[in-house]
């Protein structure tokens, strides 16, 4: 296995908008990741219940429950990193514990999520080692 290969991170991105869900699939690939993409809460548990994430970009208004509930599940899943990108950051700010590692207000530029990518696995690092 190439070092390349053995460095690629498996970040999960769950969002409602089609659109916006392909853009941060395409951006987290090019930057050398695996990515798995769902569009709801009860998604975003399952992915996280496998195992095997290593971070998560997350909306925070969902269909089916808001980015919290993911933010939960990520922390329950043996506390992988989270950032939220949202028009509603404020809201986020405003959640109780636990809250995101990160946030991102949309709109956003790629090199911002690129940046945020970055952060988010070395915090993942950072938590595994210490």
């Amino acid at each position: 296995m190439t070092k390349e290969k053995s460095s690629m991170a498996r970040i999960l991105c769950v969002d409602d908008n089609v659109s916006v869900l392909e853009m941060l699939a395409l951006v987290v690939t090019r930057c050398g990741h695996h990515v798995v993409t769902c569009s709801s809460v009860s998604e975003a548990r399952e992915k996280l219940a496998t195992g095997g994430v290593d971070a998560v970009l997350s909306d925070w208004k969902l269909t089916d429950g808001s980015g919290q509930d993911v933010v939960k599940a990520a922390k329950a899943s043996g506390d992988v990193p989270v950032a939220i990108i949202s028009g509603y950051t404020h809201d986020a700010f405003q959640a109780v514990e636990p809250l995101a590692d990160f946030f991102l207000e949309k709109p956003f530029s790629s090199e911002e999520l690129f940046s945020l990518v970055k952060d988010l696995l070395l915090l993942r690092e950072k938590k595994s080692v210490g």
